[in-house]
C-alpha cells in the first residue's frame, strides 16, 4: 500500500508527491524573521524554527484544514532541544508535518531519500495490468507501459494512462499521440482509464484531453499563497483546456477514476468531466498542492509544501468546491472492494455498459434527426455554424440544446 511505498526510501521526488505537478520548484534555504517570542534556542531548535517559518509563510492549507500552527510549534519544538543528527531531525520533524495530512508535504534526508508525511492507506480499484478478456487482439503500449490501448468488442476503444510523470512521457512524441488518435478515430466510443494514475505533469494530460474537445473548456481554478498571513492569496487563476489541431475523437467517452487519482490526475479527471465524459469508479483522493521545495538546511535536509488551493470547475464553468480532501466524485460509483476479482474488472464492465447506452442514445437521436427541419431552425443553424466540420459531438450537442426551443 501507499504507506509502505512512501517509507521505503527508494522513490524520487516525483513519486513522493505522487506525481503532483512535476518536480517542485526550488525555494529558499529556510526562513528567518519569524521570531520565537523570546524563547530560548538550543540544540537543533534553530533549524526547526527555519522549517516552521517557511511553512508559516508559504503553506496554503492552514485555514482550510483548521490547523493551529502556533500550537504545533509549542508542542513539537521542545523535542529539538538536543543537537540532533540529520536523520534524527527528520524523524522528529515528520510527526509534526503529518498533522497537516497533506500528500504534497514531504521531507528529504541528507542522503537524498524522500520521506512522506501522509500515512493514509488507499485501496486499489484496478488491476495491475488490464484484463485481456475484454480485448480483441490484446493491448499495445506507448512508453514503458505508460499508455495501454486496445480495441474492445462493438468497436469500442480503450486507453489506460498509468502516469503523467515527465520522465515516463519523455519517450512519447506528439506523432505517437497523433497516431494513437488516428487509430481510434472511428471508434463508436472510448474508455479512458486513469485509475492507477497518481499524477505528474498536467501538460501530459492535456496532450490526451485536447483531442476530445471541439472548443475551449474551463476545468478548474487555483489561488496561490502570496503573503505572510495564512489567508493571503493571489487572485483566482482559471485553468482552461483548448482543442488540439490534430486528430480529435468526437464520440462518447467514459472515464475511469479512483482513490489513487490525485494531484495532476485530478486535473485529468476534471478535464474529462469538462469534456462531457461520464465518470465511473471511486472518488479521487483530493490532493492538489503545487509543491515547492525548500532547503537544504545546514544539516542537508530539504522539505516541500503545498502552495495553492485548487478548486474544481462547475459544469457551468464557475468556481466549484475545493479539491483537497474532497476529491471528484464519479457519476457511477463502484466501491474498491467490488471493483475487480481474479477474472473480472467490474469497473471496465460498467464502463462498457454505460458507453453502449450512450451510443444507443446517439443512434436514437440520429433517427429522430432525419425528420428535423434543419433549414428552418434558426437556433440549430446558428449553433451548427460554430461547430468544426465533421465534429459530430458538437453537432449532436446542438441538436440536444435546440430541441428544447
Amino acid at each position: 500500500m501507499f504507506r509502505q511505498y512512501l517509507t521505503a526510501g527508494v522513490v524520487s521526488c516525483m513519486a513522493i508527491v505522487l506525481m503532483g505537478q512535476g518536480c517542485p520548484s526550488a525555494g529558499g534555504g529556510g526562513g528567518g524573521g519569524g521570531g520565537n517570542g523570546g524563547q530560548t534556542t538550543t540544540g537543533s531548535q534553530g533549524l526547526f524554527d527555519q522549517v516552521w517559518d517557511d511553512f508559516d509563510r508559504n503553506y496554503s492549507y492552514f485555514t482550510y484544514k483548521n490547523i493551529d500552527w502556533d500550537q504545533l510549534k509549542a508542542t513539537y519544538r521542545p523535542e529539538f532541544a538536543a543537537n540532533l543528527s540529520a536523520d534524527e531531525f527528520v524523524d522528529r520533524l515528520v510527526p509534526m508535518l503529518s498533522e497537516l495530512s497533506d500528500w504534497h508535504v514531504a521531507v528529504q534526508r541528507a542522503d537524498g531519500t524522500w520521506v512522506g508525511t501522509e500515512t493514509e492507506e488507499i485501496p486499489n480499484n484496478y488491476t495491475t495490468t488490464p484484463r485481456n478478456r475484454y480485448t480483441l487482439d490484446g493491448y499495445q503500449t506507448l512508453g514503458d507501459n505508460v499508455i495501454w490501448h486496445a480495441w474492445f468488442e462493438n468497436n469500442l476503444a480503450y486507453l489506460r494512462i498509468d502516469t503523467l510523470e515527465t520522465g515516463a512521457w519523455n519517450g512519447i512524441t506528439d506523432d505517437d499521440i497523433e497516431t494513437l488518435f488516428q487509430t481510434y478515430a472511428d471508434a463508436a466510443g472510448m474508455i479512458i482509464d486513469i485509475r492507477p494514475n497518481s499524477g505528474g505533469n498536467e501538460n501530459n494530460a492535456m496532450r490526451i484531453m485536447s483531442r476530445l474537445i471541439g472548443a475551449a473548456v474551463t476545468y478548474g481554478y487555483v489561488e496561490t499563497r502570496d503573503g505572510p498571513d495564512h489567508d493571503d492569496f493571489d487572485e483566482l487563476v482559471e485553468k482552461t483546456l483548448t482543442p488540439s489541431t490534430g486528430t480529435r475523437f468526437n464520440g462518447p467517452v467514459v472515464g475511469l477514476i479512483g482513490r489513487r487519482c490525485m494531484s495532476s490526475a485530478e486535473w485529468f479527471t476534471l478535464m474529462l468531466r469538462a469534456a462531457g465524459a461520464k465518470l465511473v469508479g471511486d472518488t479521487t483522493r483530493g490532493a492538489s498542492g503545487n509543491p515547492r521545495e525548500f532547503g537544504p538546511l545546514s544539516n542537508g535536509v530539504k522539505y516541500m509544501l503545498s502552495t495553492w488551493i485548487a478548486y474544481a470547475a462547475e459544469e457551468t464553468g464557475g468556481v466549484g468546491s475545493e479539491i483537497e480532501d474532497h476529491g471528484i466524485a464519479p457519476d457511477v460509483a463502484i466501491a474498491p472492494d467490488n471493483s475487480f476479482d481474479g477474472e473480472h474488472d467490474y469497473v471496465v464492465e460498467e464502463a462498457i455498459t454505460q458507453l453502449q447506452a450512450m451510443i444507443d442514445g446517439l443512434d436514437d437521436d440520429d433517427a429522430d434527426d432525419d425528420d428535423w427541419p434543419w433549414e428552418d431552425d434558426d437556433c440549430l443553424y446558428d449553433c451548427l455554424a460554430d461547430c468544426d466540420e465533421g465534429d459530430g459531438f458538437c453537432q449532436d450537442l446542438c441538436v440536444e440544446i435546440c430541441a428544447d426551443f
